[in-house]
């Protein structure tokens, strides 16, 4: 009974998150347009840069939201009430220093990169200038909302963070029709009203959770077991975190030296269409996290290994279905999508998506070294593989060769990240590799030989490439139906969906 109501809560809260993704990608979507239209290829450029050396200091709270998720859910499923309020309180403190931290190096920081580092035209150094100030500040807000945020998923509330995501792509999207209205600086009004609806939203997470919690009413007591259990912790959280956040903006950083802002435009697109398409597969992992959490709290290894290979399946699957058509049609998707496509989107799309794929199967494995607690050595061993980005970029563009390249590298060191990730989860709970390689492995090589196939012959047959798109992402869901899912699972979706239909 346990097993039949914990998948029936996981399909509820992943279909709720799924119409929060398709909200916030077509809103997303349409936003990127409009502000390549309204700021142009310059301003947009400058925004994407500016917000990557403001990002550049957030791994201090990403660290945070990993430790947060993971202490909440531990005591949770331990039904631990007393553990989880203290980890809470902690958690809100150490996040307002964490802010007040990143607001610091990111003003001196951002504005020695912007004195002296940054290419962009002298007219618009102002606009640069307030757009750092402000971006600063959002992302100030959004440090201290995470605590909340990571409340609401611990206790798998996805209708509420499903609801209050919505609004916030709504407001979003309304802000892009007041620019295109007023005549004032885009880029930096763009900023003002992001700012402000910002603080609106994380405002309404406090009132929600505390009305709702009682584990998240604030209290300011120094718990000094708790502070040191969160901080070893977070240290390490906090150099992976660093890391990937290092080796992503510290590419742009590096692009942007080396070429120009374009460049950095193409390298935004590319990063939002990824989003955007990796959002299917958030929302679908977000729902299974404080499961495979709890799953290691109450020391439920065999149902844990079952469900690590569940989702690395089922993760690969929906991303692959979606972003098939848009590896083979990135030219004209984005051409549809955006008009004016910056140089180098279509292959900085393709060669991402093809990394993302990789992160996909790999992120179940690292969701459970995070719920051991066990996480020094591997994110010491991760962290120098994935910093390895920097060097690489950097001799690529030093050669003079096509930043094209940086990507490729880029896919490269994300399938060597993922064999260790997928070795240290074998020795961590003693996970056979000839059951991993027989539930992971060998179906998704298969459907990725047979969607390969099928891509190619649908984009050598048919010359309508909309109608193509449409053909291929039916063929690869009716082939994954048949060969990507044994007939336990066909059954459980056969059975979710007759429980959704009217009955007479």
């Amino acid at each position: 009974m346990q097993d039949t109501n914990t998948n029936q809560r996981l399909a509820r809260n992943t279909i709720l998150l799924y119409c929060r993704m398709f909200v916030m990608m077509g809103v997303a979507f349409y936003t990127t347009r409009v502000l390549l239209q309204v700021l142009g290829v310059d301003d947009y450029g400058i925004y994407n840069t500016i917000a990557g050396v403001v990002i550049l200091f957030a791994f201090l709270n990403n660290a945070m939201i990993t430790t947060t998720q993971r202490f909440l859910n531990y005591y949770l499923g331990q039904e631990n009430e007393k553990l989880a309020t203290s980890s809470f309180s902690m958690s809100l403190i150490v996040h307002f220093f964490i802010a007040v931290i990143m607001a610091v190096l990111a003003e001196i920081i951002g504005l020695w990169f912007l004195y002296n580092k940054m290419s962009l035209p002298s007219e618009r150094f102002d606009a640069a200038f307030w757009s750092l100030h402000l971006s600063v500040a959002i992302t100030f807000v959004n440090i201290i909302r995470s605590p909340y945020n990571a409340c609401i998923i611990a206790y798998e509330k996805m209708d509420f963070y499903a609801y209050i995501s919505i609004v916030e792509a709504l407001l979003n999207l309304l802000i892009v029709y007041v620019l295109v209205l007023v005549n004032v600086d885009h880029l930096i009004f763009y900023c003002i009203l992001l700012f402000i609806v910002t603080l609106s939203i994380t405002y309404a997470y406090k009132l929600y959770c505390n009305h709702h919690y009682t584990i998240s009413i604030f209290k300011l007591k120094f718990d000094r077991e708790m502070f040191s259990s969160l901080f070893h912790f977070s240290l390490y959280s906090l150099l992976g975190n660093a890391a990937n956040v290092g080796a992503q903006q510290g590419v742009n950083l590096l692009v942007n030296s080396f070429t120009n802002v374009a460049v950095n435009a193409a390298i935004g697109v590319s990063n939002q269409l990824s989003r955007g398409i990796y959002s299917f597969i958030t929302n679908f992992q977000i729902a299974f996290n404080p499961i495979l959490v709890k799953m290691y709290a109450r020391n439920e290894l065999s149902d844990l290994k079952r469900m690590i290979c569940q989702v690395s399946r089922f993760s690969f699957y929906l991303m692959v279905v979606i972003s098939l058509p848009i590896i083979v049609y990135a030219n004209d998707f984005l051409q549809l999508w955006l008009k004016e496509v910056p140089v180098y989107s279509a292959d900085f799309c393709r060669l991402t998506i093809l990394t993302l794929l990789i992160d996909t199967i790999a992120e179940p494995l690292w969701k459970t070294v995070q719920a051991s607690g066990n996480i020094k050595r591997y994110q010491i061993i991760t962290s120098f593989i994935i910093l390895l980005n920097l060097p690489v970029a950097y001799f690529i563009l030093r050669a003079g060769y096509s930043p094209v390249y940086i990507f490729i590298a880029k896919f490269l060191i994300n399938i060597l990240a993922y064999l260790y990730r997928a070795f240290f989860v074998k020795q961590l709970i003693s996970f056979q590799v000839k059951i991993y390689l027989k539930d992971v492995i060998i179906p998704i090589t298969i459907i990725s030989l047979a969607l390969i196939l099928i891509g190619f012959l649908s984009y050598s047959i048919i010359t309508n490439y909309i109608i193509s798109s449409l053909v291929m992402f039916v063929c690869s869901t009716i082939f994954i139906w048949v060969i990507g899912l044994n007939a336990h699972e066909r059954k459980f979706i056969f059975q979710e969906i007759h429980k959704k239909l009217p009955r007479k």
